[in-house]
């Protein structure tokens, strides 16, 4: 998220402050509402998790809903898809 934030600053001042402002938002919407997010399925495995895209960046968060509700991944849409499914065992 740091990188992201830093590259869009770097482009026009004030959109790595946006990127950050996007992602409280979606955290908050998923402590509050932790069904919010779409599932995400993958046939490997096994934990029920979410993802919930921020507005205005091509990024996403991926969830579980565990209680609370714990953010695994901040990725980008197209990039490296699933790298970061391994986190998944440490949740």
């Amino acid at each position: 998220m740091v990188e992201a934030a830093d590259w869009y600053e770097a482009r026009l001042v004030g959109l790595g402050d946006r990127v950050y402002a996007e992602t409280d938002e979606a955290i908050d919407r998923i402590a509050k509402m932790p069904d919010v997010g779409a599932p995400w399925r993958h046939r490997r495995i096994q934990r029920e998790v979410r993802r919930i895209p921020l507005r205005s960046f091509p990024f996403m968060l991926f969830y579980v809903t565990t209680s609370p509700p714990v953010v695994v991944a901040f990725a980008h849409k197209n990039r490296r898809p699933g790298y970061w499914t391994r986190r998944l065992g440490d949740v």
